[in-house]
């Protein structure tokens, strides 16, 4: 197309928490960007355009788009993950300046974080060298997995049908952003993701999902407090006068006890701190205050099982190649050097709802996962059986993944405010 970078369909990318895959036709004179979405059987279809000017991205009229995704895509994310994507698309077609092209305001961009601290990522900062050390295998690694219709079982499933759909991800770390030490995580997010192929799955008999925090036990007596109530007193963060009339008061009220708890400390302290004695003479124990206070957040496991049985030679590759997907997916990469190895590839689960192919509305949400193990069964049936070109007559697959990030409560706030969304 004379004017413009790129095809739709062409250099696919995704963009976090939005299902499908993306692709851009960049306008060479002004930048403008067309979005393109895949739809289920690679039709593609604009959804609206991204303006450098503006910075902003404009649905349109009559799309797929569910206001949601609507949302989703107009954050910085979602942005960040178009304008990356519509500088490689320029680059791809021979574009020398794609990146002032999609982005006019970069070089004063890069002028204010320079003054205001550094994003540590792979070509800046004091990580800088060891990420550009921790690269690809000369070799390299395997990049493309197959297209969403190559691979899905069974191959002749209804275009209605509710399904499964596992999106295989290039692993990316997350920046280390200095600016954010003193304000927040100073691990800012992913960016945008290349996508390396994805298989869709019939969604299996058993679905659930179990969302858990940890709480525990915590012990602090009178005396561990007035401790540290001193110690934070002389760091500065209160009124010293204050807490030691408070003490005074304390103690004067609880003089007693006081002197009796310290007579029993100092005889037990003489016999190296075995027994209790003051429970063992008085039955009484000095006061835990016992609560049960929050310790941390919980990575989400998911287990999924499947049975595939191929009904004809051409199911019987995609089962083999679908299994190889997700083994070579899941296996540690090589570094370009022998002291290091590179991660897995990372996966996005969706449950899709078939009559409009975007997350069903009706059953859990689930972030980025890794795949830590996989089994397969090649005699679920307790024998061994083959077709005559040797593919076995059915296969049971496990798989075991993990959230890579915890829930938080923003995470539903950023849904869209409908009942019917049930989120993770």
């Amino acid at each position: 197309m004379s004017g413009t970078y790129g095809a739709a369909g062409q250099n696919r990318f995704t963009i976090p928490n939005v299902t499908g895959f993306f692709s851009t036709i960049v306008n060479s004179q002004t930048g403008v960007t067309q979005v393109y979405r895949q739809g289920a059987f690679t039709t593609e279809s604009s959804i609206g355009t991204y303006n450098p000017s503006t910075g902003a991205f404009t649905p349109q009229r009559n799309s797929s788009l569910t206001a949601q995704e609507i949302t989703r895509i107009q954050s910085q994310q979602g942005i960040n993950s178009i304008r990356n994507a519509a500088v490689t698309t320029a680059t791809n077609a021979g574009a020398t300046n794609a990146a002032q092209l999609i982005s006019p305001n970069t070089s004063s961009s890069a002028q204010t974080q320079s003054r205001q601290g550094a994003s540590v990522g792979p070509t800046s900062g004091g990580i800088s060298n060891l990420t550009s050390l921790v690269r690809d295998a000369p070799g390299g690694v395997r990049m493309n997995y197959g297209s969403y219709d190559a691979l899905r079982y069974p191959l002749n499933r209804d275009a209605k049908q509710d399904y499964i759909k596992f999106t295989m991800l290039r692993y990316s770390p997350r920046a280390f952003d200095t600016r954010l030490l003193g304000t927040g995580s100073p691990f800012g997010s992913r960016g945008s993701r290349t996508t390396l192929g994805s298989v869709s799955l019939p969604i299996q008999p058993t679905i659930s999902d179990s969302n858990s925090v940890v709480w525990g036990e915590d012990k602090m007596t009178n005396i561990d407090a007035a401790v540290q109530a001193v110690s934070l007193e002389i760091m500065g963060q209160g009124d010293l006068d204050k807490l030691a009339g408070d003490l005074s008061t304390g103690v004067a009220n609880n003089a007693d006890g006081l002197k009796a708890l310290t007579a029993y400390q100092l005889a037990q302290a003489a016999a190296s701190g075995q027994g209790n004695l003051l429970t063992r003479t008085t039955g009484g124990i000095v006061n835990p205050n016992l609560e049960l206070l929050f310790q941390g957040p919980v990575l989400r496991p998911f287990s999924f099982s499947f049975s595939m049985s191929a009904r004809n030679s051409t199911e019987a590759q995609v089962i083999r190649k679908i299994i190889r997907f997700f083994k070579q997916g899941m296996s540690v990469k090589r570094a370009n050097t022998a002291l290091f190895l590179m991660s897995p590839n990372t996966f996005e689960i969706s449950y899709i709802y078939g009559e409009t192919t975007s997350d069903h509305p009706w059953i859990n949400k689930i972030k980025e996962c890794a795949l830590q193990n996989f089994t397969v069964n090649y005699t679920p049936e307790g024998n061994y059986s083959t077709y005559e070109d040797g593919a076995m007559t059915k296969y049971d697959i496990g798989m075991s993944f993990s959230e890579l990030e915890p829930i938080y409560d923003d995470d539903y706030l950023n849904l869209n405010d409908n009942d019917a969304t049930i989120g993770y």
